[in-house]
């Protein structure tokens, strides 16, 4: 008895084809919803998650077994591709308490200065006029 995937590796949403063999076999169970097969053949799955196919050959008083894995790899954009969530509160703040200074911190580091923050030259006085 023999099963196979191809592709083993899939994308959510994609399909593999498992294909059997068997000699002298009077029935075969392929489990995930695939039984009564023939003694060889192919059918074409879509699973939604890594899934282990196995197959479980009768015939002349004996049993043999075989399996197949699809992986299905996390699609970039879907909520398997997340590896963190942050939470920011801020508190009666403006952009520009938390990131005015920003486009100096990203000349340092080589990337464009392209963030809407405050010259570096602000100041914010007080009501008399001094800083």
């Amino acid at each position: 008895m023999q099963l196979s995937a191809s592709p083993a590796t899939i994308s959510a949403g994609e399909q593999a084809t498992l294909q059997w063999s068997s000699q002298g076999a009077t029935s075969i169970i392929i489990d995930h919803g695939i039984a009564g097969v023939a003694p060889s053949g192919f059918n074409v799955v879509s699973p939604s998650a890594t899934t282990l196919y196995t197959a479980v050959a009768n015939g002349n008083g004996q049993t043999a077994q075989s399996s197949a894995t699809v992986t299905v790899k996390a699609s970039k954009g879907s909520i398997e591709s997340v590896q963190h969530i942050v939470f920011m509160l801020q508190e009666s703040r403006t952009f520009d308490n938390y990131f005015g200074q920003l486009n100096q911190y990203r000349a340092k580091k080589g990337l464009p200065q392209d963030v809407d923050g405050v010259a570096s030259n602000a100041a914010n006085p007080s009501y008399d006029g001094t800083t």
